[in-house]
């Protein structure tokens, strides 16, 4: 796994809105900040599957679908771990957040762990794209009421924002439901005339998952951070 994936997954983890919270529950004023100046989840630990799925047209009116598949965990003192997993269900990958915001990788495959410090990651920007999307300020939101998702009740949004190119311009509508009891969104699917992206969370356990999930396995060989 070279440096430039690792920065872009961590940027993506550290603030993706399924991975930590957004709804402030269960916040404790006396923990420290997490990464990305997020507070703490504490008390609302939970397990489940994480999927990302993304169609979009291609030239000739064909459709391609994309889906990737990872697992989350945190406990009740707010530690975090994702799993990015195979065709076969099997975790590739591991990134672990401590509660200071330190961050374990472990690469299963070749059985090796990395550690970095707690430190903010900053987002990582393609410049290689043709034209850098202009957006407008924050489209007003609307609100979808409540549901029940996994067991647990989810509030809704929904927002439609213009975006402007060198090509032109093009509407992506966004509707997202998150749990504030868990500060957890549960669902996001933002839609534009070329395809749409859907984030669902499934197979939602609530109750603490095992210890040993976030400390590196003991036949890990350490690999120092270049």
């Amino acid at each position: 796994m070279n440096k430039r994936f690792i920065a872009i997954l961590l940027a993506g983890l550290l603030s993706a809105s399924a991975w930590s919270a957004d709804a402030g529950a269960g916040v404790s004023a006396d923990r420290p900040a997490a990464p990305a100046g997020r507070p703490l989840v504490v008390d609302q630990p939970y397990s489940a599957t994480h999927t990302l799925t993304m169609r979009r047209q291609q030239r000739g009116g064909a459709e391609a679908t994309h889906r990737t598949v990872t697992k989350l965990y945190r406990d009740s003192a707010g530690r975090a771990r994702r799993d990015l997993l195979d065709g076969e269900g099997n975790p590739t990958h591991s990134f672990i957040i401590d509660t200071d915001g330190a961050v374990i990788v472990l690469d299963h495959r070749n059985r090796l762990v990395t550690r970095r410090a707690a430190r903010r990651v900053a987002p990582v920007i393609d410049m290689s794209a043709p034209a850098l999307r202009k957006a407008e300020a924050r489209p007003p939101v609307e609100s979808l009421g409540e549901r029940d998702i996994e067991g647990v009740t989810a509030t809704g949004e929904s927002t439609r924002q213009r975006i402007r190119t060198a090509a032109g311009s093009f509407e992506i509508v966004t509707e997202s439901w998150t749990s504030k009891e868990l500060g957890l969104t549960l669902h996001v699917r933002n839609s534009d005339p070329k395809g749409e992206s859907v984030i669902a969370i499934s197979d939602l356990e609530r109750g603490e998952p095992d210890p040993a999930l976030f400390a590196a396995p003991e036949d890990y060989q350490v690999k120092p951070e270049a």
